[in-house]
C-alpha cells in the first residue's frame, strides 16, 4: 500500500505540471507589471507564485480558496520566501469578499469546473474586475489525462469513458452560455497541451488523487471496494512502468478569456 502523503506535499508534487498553465493563462490575460490580480482557487499558490515575476514588486496578487488549510500553507510559503506583495484569504468563489471593480485581472486555473454555481462565480469575478480588465479561466481539455482514462477503461472492461469528450464539449458550451447570460458576447478560446514523463507509480497516484479524476472514477464503486479497485488500476500502471520505465501523462487545458467593456455596462 502506498504511503499517504500530507496534502501540502501532494500539491507540491503537482506544481511543476500545473504552474506553466497559470503563466500561460496570465499571458493570455495580458498581465503586466504593477497590476492588481485576483487568483480564484489558488490552493497552496501553485497558480499564484509563478505570476510574481509578471506583476513585479510594484504589483500585487491576491489568492483566494475555500480551503483554510491550503490558504494557511500558501501564507506560510509567502512568509518563508519573504514575499510581501502576495496576500491569501479564505473565500468562496460564489461570494467574493471584494468591492466592485477592484482588480486589473481576475484569473482561475483549473478551479471553476469544481464550483457548484458556475454562473454565480463568473458573475462575481466580473463584478470585482475593473472595466477594461481581463478575466480568464482554464478547464480540462479534451485529451486531459488521456493515458489514465485508457487504462481505466481497460480495467473496467467497458468503454464507460467513451462519452467523456462529449461531456467536456457540453461543459464548454455551458460556460459560453453562462457568459452570454451575464452580458459577455465576445471571448476567445485557447488550447494548451503538454506531455509529461512521470518517474514513479507513487507520483502518478498522487497526481491522480490530488489534481485528477480518482474521486470521480470511484464515486460509483461501493465504499468498501474502492481501495481494492484503485489498487487494481495502479497495478496496471506498474506493468506499464516495468516495461517502459516511465509513465506518460498528458495535461491539456482550454482557456477562455475576455475583456470587460470599458463602459461598465455589466451588472
Amino acid at each position: 500500500m502506498l504511503k499517504k502523503k500530507e496534502k501540502f506535499e501532494e500539491y507540491m508534487t503537482t506544481e511543476s505540471l500545473f504552474a506553466p498553465y497559470s503563466v500561460w493563462l496570465a499571458e493570455l490575460c495580458k498581465i503586466q507589471k504593477g497590476m492588481h490580480v485576483l487568483d480564484v482557487g489558488c490552493g497552496i499558490g501553485v497558480s499564484t507564485f509563478p505570476l510574481l515575476d509578471l506583476i513585479g514588486p510594484e504589483g500585487k496578487i491576491e489568492g483566494i480558496d475555500i480551503s483554510a488549510h491550503l490558504i494557511s500553507r500558501a501564507e506560510r510559503r509567502a512568509t518563508s520566501l519573504q514575499i510581501s506583495n502576495a496576500a491569501f484569504s479564505v473565500c468562496n468563489a460564489e461570494a467574493l469578499d471584494f468591492p466592485k471593480s477592484t482588480f486589473d485581472c481576475v484569473m482561475s486555473s483549473f478551479t471553476i469546473n469544481q464550483v457548484s454555481d458556475k454562473q454565480k462565480a463568473l458573475s462575481e469575478m466580473i463584478r470585482v474586475l475593473k472595466p477594461g480588465g481581463y478575466l480568464g479561466f482554464t478547464i480540462p481539455g479534451l485529451d486531459h489525462y488521456k493515458e489514465f482514462f485508457d487504462i481505466a477503461a481497460k480495467f473496467f472492461k467497458e468503454d464507460q469513458f467513451s462519452q467523456r469528450k462529449n461531456k467536456l464539449l457540453t461543459e464548454l458550451e455551458s460556460y459560453q452560455s453562462n457568459l452570454k447570460n451575464l452580458g459577455i458576447t465576445e471571448w476567445e478560446i485557447f488550447s494548451k497541451e503538454k506531455a509529461y514523463k512521470i518517474a514513479t507509480v507513487e507520483e502518478y497516484d498522487v497526481i491522480l488523487q490530488t489534481r485528477g479524476p480518482k474521486n470521480a472514477i470511484l464515486l460509483n464503486i461501493p465504499e468498501d471496494q474502492r481501495a481494492k479497485v484503485w489498487q487494481g488500476i495502479l497495478d496496471q500502471f506498474v506493468k506499464i512502468f516495468d516495461k517502459d520505465h516511465w509513465l506518460h501523462l498528458t495535461v491539456t487545458a482550454q482557456g477562455l478569456v475576455f475583456q470587460k467593456p470599458f463602459m461598465d455596462e455589466l451588472q
